[in-house]
């Protein structure tokens, strides 16, 4: 085999392993402080300008999503915060899809999912979760996080780490 058919060999081989590697191993991370349920002070961020694709939530902030409505407004540093409606998944589940929801109020009214899409997630082996996000539709949307590392309802344990990184 000559050096230029192992060259071609090397990139056709890279190519494959890439494609079959999934979003547990490649995915951005977010670590941002603002994002925590606890945060009800500005300034005010938004996911308008996320880019679509897998992320995982490390940090201070919190390791997953909220999968309740935050119950007010101006929570994890934006206007209307993004939540999840329904349970993390299993790692058996695989891929699931959900329903990302934006609380707001109108009129002293509160309406828990205001405006909804759906975003995709699934449990990783190595103890965490990734999203398949994208942009929020307005810029007074943004996802929220919250630590939970409690396994009882059959989900993977959380880890978490302080660094903001892109892994691929």
């Amino acid at each position: 085999m000559n050096i230029s058919n192992m060259a071609l060999f090397a990139l056709l081989l890279s190519m494959v392993i890439a494609a079959s590697a999934g979003p547990c191993v490649e995915y951005l991370e977010l670590s941002d402080t603002w994002r925590s349920v606890n945060n009800n002070r500005p300034p005010l961020f938004c996911d308008r300008g996320l880019t679509a694709g897998w992320y995982r939530f490390t940090g201070p902030a919190g390791d997953r999503i909220l999968t309740v409505s935050p119950g007010a407004l101006l929570r994890c540093g934006t206007t209307a915060p993004v939540w999840m409606n329904g349970p993390h998944p299993t790692i058996a589940d695989g891929v699931v899809t959900r329903q990302a929801c934006t609380f707001r109020t109108f009129w002293n009214i509160a309406e828990p999912c205001y405006n909804s899409w759906n975003i995709q997630l699934t449990a990783c082996p190595a103890g965490f979760y990734v999203y398949f996000l994208t942009p929020t539709p307005y810029c007074s949307y943004a996802y929220c996080v919250e630590n939970v590392h409690d396994t009882a309802d059959g989900t993977v344990p959380i880890t978490t780490t302080m660094n903001n990184r892109k892994r691929m």
